[in-house]
């Protein structure tokens, strides 16, 4: 639940969203958004989801630290981080198959989700509702009181309040399913949370003035 309320779908929404409102600038904020989903987040997700498979008595952090390392999840975002850092050369054929595998990479996470939701009878519960609400209005509001804290203004604020205003990745979809923790509340959370989107998403645009 933490993870579908806390992972907003900044790759798939936000860059042609915020792209075709205020151009390339609006790179920055979701690609650090995305390193931290990739770093942190998603790491500690799968740490966790580990040791709830196998157990406190069963716990073996070494083969749980290895398994987490070896998912390309996790290793993928921390090679591209290391090869930007250092401006490491890409050979042209490994850049041109990156290129056309990440054209790729929205087409066919939709036709996962179809997938998945065929599998899963969509329903409103009170979980379901309580995750939406988390992830479509609490989630940016408590984004609007962080950049107040900081002293964030201007465009990159209202940048920072709209991607948590996104609704919630398919990658929390897929682990949830992939691990079977709550898969019905959470593809259900998922879909109805984009669907209603449309109207939250356009509330805080408005009300940003962006």
């Amino acid at each position: 639940t933490a993870f579908v309320c806390g992972y907003p779908n900044t790759a798939f929404l936000g860059i042609p969203l915020l792209t075709s409102l205020i151009g390339m600038q609006a790179m920055l904020p979701i690609v650090v958004s995305n390193i931290v989903v990739g770093v942190l987040m998603i790491p500690t997700t799968l740490i966790l989801i580990e040791l709830g498979i196998v157990g406190e008595s069963g716990v073996d952090l070494k083969q749980i630290t290895l398994r987490v390392i070896k998912n390309p999840l996790i290793f993928m975002p921390i090679l591209g981080i290391i090869i930007s850092s250092f401006q490491l050369p890409v050979p042209k054929v490994i850049a041109s198959s990156a290129t056309l595998i990440g054209g790729t990479t929205s087409g066919i996470s939709l036709f996962t989700l179809g997938l998945i939701i065929s599998r899963f009878k969509i329903h409103l519960s009170t979980i379901v509702v309580v995750n939406i609400f988390l992830k479509n209005i609490i989630h940016p509001l408590l984004m609007m009181g962080i950049v107040k804290i900081f002293g964030i203004s201007g465009l990159l604020a209202k940048e920072l309040v709209i991607l948590c205003a996104m609704p919630t990745a398919i990658t929390s979809t897929i682990f949830s399913v992939s691990f079977d923790i709550d898969p019905q509340e959470n593809v259900s959370s998922t879909i109805i949370g984009t669907i209603m989107s449309l109207l939250t998403l356009f509330i805080f645009m408005y009300w940003l003035h962006f």
